[in-house]
């Protein structure tokens, strides 16, 4: 059966693994609890529900583990110790999660099933990222407190784009939905667009959980073209077009060397806005999409989970950015820097081996949360300091 390895967290000390797997079809949910015994008949019933994702913990075998982002084509035999058991409405991420298997898997070496990626034949289109790519007025940035996850908006008098749709992995649907509503989507006048960074839970988590008048209010979603082709982005996909909302794929950029090195590249530029893309790769959080905005005073850099070097080199090659104060979302906090002599006739300032462009502050919502900030964050890019 196949399975895509949608997240792996390590405890480093007693080495166990936590797994989440996504299916390639949901009929998958009636062959698994009948191969191990469990609840088959409550699971097939469960129409309505339409979570994809399974999940389980394990000790692998040396360096014989679970790869996140990887394919897998599993022998049912591997889980025959195992009990699948249905995960209720009310627990923590059951937005994606389906069911829990209970008990430890008959297996330890799981890369012996590794296989060919599958990866989703995501659309293009000649969509615009917003309506009008050079508005007057006020541009703001937010930074939505949704737990350890990313969600950011950037609005001006015309248009409003949400760079990540995400949530933490442990909210419940309840916790999931209060977050979207208070976001207030569906009486949103302006169009709005979407970008989901890459395909990781907590940077889409809250999609799922959109109504039907707040998906409408949608204009266009981006992702990167390698999404996998699992059950969950089938159901994003199908939300999206039944309420003629554009899917569109952001291809990879083209490499500039030989060299295999992932680097980011600017995309597009359309007015203020600037997409950047990374060269393909493996690793998912560094093969994505970054945003950049330019206002009249600083200039964002939304990078979802790139690395921020690379981000930062990137935002370099922008000749529009120079002599801008940057304001930089990343998923950490990063404390006050030290400033260092000029890079190229401009200023830069340094922390913990990162290069920042005149860096204002650093925020993302884990750190909304975590510090006990509590509530949305937001800031002008077209106020001076």
């Amino acid at each position: 059966m196949l399975f895509y390895a949608q997240q792996v967290d390590i405890d480093k000390a007693s080495r166990r693994h936590d797994v989440i797997l996504d299916v390639a079809t949901m009929d998958d949910h009636v062959r698994l609890p009948q191969a191990l015994g469990g609840q088959s008949q409550l699971d097939r019933s469960a129409t309505s529900n339409q979570a994809s994702m399974l999940q389980f913990t394990y000790t692998p075998s040396s360096y014989k583990s679970l790869k996140e982002g990887a394919w897998y084509d599993i022998d049912l035999n591997a889980f025959v110790d195992a009990q699948y058991h249905i995960v209720s409405p009310d627990s923590e991420g059951a937005s994606f999660l389906r069911a829990k298997l209970a008990g430890v898997p008959n297996q330890n070496n799981f890369a012996q099933f590794l296989t060919e990626p599958r990866v989703a034949n995501v659309p293009a289109s000649t969509s615009q990222l917003v309506i009008e790519p050079n508005p007057k007025g006020n541009v703001t940035l937010t930074v939505v407190d949704c737990g350890h996850g990313n969600w950011n908006e950037i609005a001006t008098n015309t248009d409003r784009v949400i760079y990540d749709v995400g949530a933490s992995r442990w909210f419940t649907k309840s916790q999931v939905r209060a977050m979207v509503a208070g976001r207030s989507i569906g009486s949103e006048t302006r169009p709005i667009s979407v970008i989901i960074s890459h395909w990781d839970v907590d940077h889409y988590h809250a999609l799922l959980e959109f109504e039907p008048t707040e998906l409408a209010k949608l204009r266009v979603v981006f992702m990167p073209s390698q999404v996998p082709d699992t059950a969950t982005y089938r159901r994003i996909l199908k939300l999206l077009t039944d309420h003629s909302v554009v899917l569109t794929a952001l291809q990879p950029a083209s490499r500039t060397s030989t060299s295999r090195v992932i680097s980011l590249e600017p995309h597009s530029q359309n007015g203020i806005f600037t997409l950047f893309r990374a060269t393909s790769g493996r690793s998912r959080n560094q093969t994505g999409i970054v945003l950049g905005v330019r206002g009249q005073r600083k200039v964002a850099l939304l990078t979802g989970d790139h690395h921020y070097d690379k981000v930062l080199t990137a935002a370099r090659k922008m000749v529009t950015y120079s002599r801008q104060h940057c304001v930089l979302v990343t998923p950490i906090t990063v404390v006050r820097p030290v400033l260092l002599p000029p890079l190229n006739g401009l200023p830069f300032f340094k922390h913990n081996s990162l290069d920042l462009l005149r860096p204002q502050f650093v925020r993302t919502s884990t750190y909304c949360r975590k510090s006990g900030v509590g509530g949305d964050a937001g800031w002008s890019l077209t106020d001076s300091y």
